[in-house]
């Protein structure tokens, strides 16, 4: 690489970010056109070229070797997942994350590296930006909360294209992929008061992987604008155990609720077992339901009710998101909601009391 003139100071290296700028393309299409790699049309190939020649740039030497021993960075995209692997319902969640992604770049020829780290390998930015520095990666997905906003400035700074999903604000320089969970728990709690529901649980509301603080308050909102008591909540992080101990002291309470929205499918399948144990007949008693919709939602008898998309929808959104990026297409705005109420058998009227 060969450095720029500056008034004021020693010449600086060229980058990826200037080829980018002065071409008016991504830093990933630069990486496209450099490589010889398809994805761009002949005249963004071209352009992107004469930018390199004129600012005199060429990767460098040594990324380029190591993205040949390993994947070429046209060919994968790299997946921050939550933390936390130990945890049913992480799993859950980036397997489902993950699928979505798949099965978006799959028929493109592109592969994915996930970033699942455990804290011992490092934090999942850093092992993101090794992998664009050494060319392993074209973009990435970011659906790992604890990269925060100084994190993501860095990944930014880098050059590198990606996609948030799940925030509940901007994504900071990169787009963000959600689903509008005020809109969702305004639908929801109007479908349940039709039903007669009057006094709602929530199990969650604590979470380090998701967003069940952002639903707690997005739940209580709705209920007050439908004129219904604020739902009882019992803060509940997403295992199982925990899951189960909060269902258990909703239904022990003097008056339980008749509808209780869990914070993903393994929690709710776990109040599900909870209300059989207790006696409480679903839904006849007890109506229960998940946030996220799973292929877990499917298997329990009764089935549950899910309030809006799984996980997987929104990965295939974030990874549609992120094609239309390095691509220079328009991405899509940050919120929208994502599906709509998936209504089994685990939700009904309210039994009158």
């Amino acid at each position: 690489m060969t450095g720029i003139g500056a008034e004021d100071g020693p010449p600086r290296r060229v980058t990826i970010k200037d080829v980018a700028r002065r071409a008016g393309v991504s830093p990933a299409a630069v990486s496209l056109a450099v490589n010889g790699r398809p994805g761009l049309s002949p005249a963004t190939r071209r352009r992107v070229l004469d930018a390199a020649e004129a600012l005199r740039w060429a990767p460098d030497p040594l990324a380029r070797t190591m993205a040949r021993r390993s994947v070429t960075a046209s060919d994968a995209i790299g997946v921050a997942l939550p933390g936390g692997a130990g945890h049913p319902a992480s799993r859950q969640l980036s397997g489902d994350l993950l699928a979505g992604i798949a099965a978006v770049l799959a028929p493109g020829g592109w592969s994915v590296l996930p970033a699942l780290t455990d804290g011992a390998a490092g934090a999942p930015e850093d092992r993101l930006l090794t992998w664009w520095q050494a060319g392993r990666i074209t973009g990435a997905v970011i659906a790992d909360l604890r990269i925060d906003g100084a994190a993501l400035r860095w990944l930014a700074d880098a050059g590198l294209p990606a996609v948030v999903i799940g925030r509940t604000g901007p994504g900071g320089p990169f787009p963000v992929v959600r689903t509008d969970d005020e809109a969702v728990a305004d639908a929801a709690v109007r479908w349940l008061a039709a039903l007669g529901h009057r006094h709602i649980g929530y199990v969650g509301g604590d979470s380090p992987l998701w967003l069940g603080a952002a639903r707690a308050r997005a739940l209580r909102a709705a209920c007050a604008r439908a004129g219904l008591a604020p739902p009882r909540t019992v803060a509940a992080d997403p295992t199982t155990g925990r899951a189960a101990r909060a269902t258990r002291a909703l239904l022990s309470a003097p008056r339980p609720p008749t509808a209780i929205v869990h914070d993903d499918s393994s929690c709710a399948a776990a109040g599900l077992a909870v209300a059989h144990e207790m006696g409480v007949r679903v839904p006849h008693e007890l109506s229960v339901l998940a946030w996220y919709d799973s292929d877990l939602c499917r298997l329990p008898r009764p089935s549950l009710t899910a309030l809006t998309c799984g996980a997987d929808t929104l990965g295939g959104r974030a990874a549609r998101t992120l094609l239309a990026l390095l691509h220079g297409l328009p991405t899509p705005e940050p919120t929208g909601t994502e599906g709509r109420l998936r209504q089994r058998n685990s939700a009904g009227p309210a039994a009158p009391r």
